[in-house]
């Protein structure tokens, strides 16, 4: 009696140290996972490819890169970056994060920026990230994988200053197409005015005779119209900001 005794207390143990290892483990898998993925809405294998993907992201760029899965089933449920940085238990200095929720059978997706990424991609990168048709059409259409892959590419060349158009890549294609559309203008009324000047003259002085002997002006009514033109006040209003949520 006294042996089976021994035994279950060392069964029990040895229960409750495999179950505080597992849960350790978990928690560590938790805090270091780049993606977390807590519906379920993207298969194993893809799941890998991307946790490759962003780690591969943060090392060359030393960005947090991270992407949170979740079900929303209310606004009370809403993550932001200082939720994220709760739920994962983990502070970050530089973080570049994408939410995606599951909302009422509509995927929508943010943006946030913390640390360097505050400053080094802006509010029109920023747009222009989440507006991407394969961002915005994957997602939206329950492709995660597509979707979050096109991101990751995007978000990375924002971060590296690929993404925003230099002075360069702007001001030649449109100096080289001002310069095209002026030389065709230029020429076009050149040759216009010329035909025009080797155009047959009609002999005036030949067939019309005009002697004017007294020229007089003579002004019948003058009428002066007075509008008093009021300026339209200005609407106390104005555009409010979204912070820094950007949400599709």
């Amino acid at each position: 009696m006294k042996i089976k005794r021994i035994a279950l207390f060392l069964i029990t143990i040895v229960c409750i140290t495999m179950a505080f290892a597992i849960t350790a483990e978990a928690k560590t898998t938790y805090k270091t996972s780049c993606l977390i993925d807590n519906g379920g809405y993207i298969n194993d294998a893809d799941e890998v490819v991307l946790q490759n993907r962003l780690r591969e992201v943060e090392e060359s760029t030393g960005v947090a890169f991270r992407v949170y899965v979740y079900t929303c089933h209310s606004s009370s449920d809403y993550i932001d970056i200082y939720d994220y940085e709760r739920i994962v238990g983990e502070k970050f200095d530089d973080l570049v994060l994408l939410t995606v929720s599951y909302e009422y059978g509509t995927y929508y997706y943010e943006f946030f920026k913390k640390g360097s990424p505050d400053t080094d991609i802006t509010e029109k990168e920023i747009g222009r990230i989440l507006d991407n048709k394969g961002v915005y059409d994957n997602i939206k259409s329950g492709k995660l994988y597509e979707g979050i892959d096109e991101y990751i590419t995007l978000a990375e060349k924002a971060l590296s200053g690929k993404l925003r158009n230099s002075f360069k890549s702007v001001f030649v294609p449109a100096f080289i197409i001002s310069l095209a559309v002026a030389v065709g203008a230029s020429v076009y009324v050149f040759f216009k005015y010329r035909k025009k000047l080797h155009a047959a003259s009609y002999p005036l002085e030949k067939y019309a005779n005009l002697n004017l002997s007294i020229a007089d002006d003579h002004f019948v009514t003058k009428t002066v119209t007075s509008v008093r033109v009021s300026t339209p006040s200005s609407s106390g209003g104005g555009r409010s900001s979204g912070g820094s949520r950007n949400r599709r």
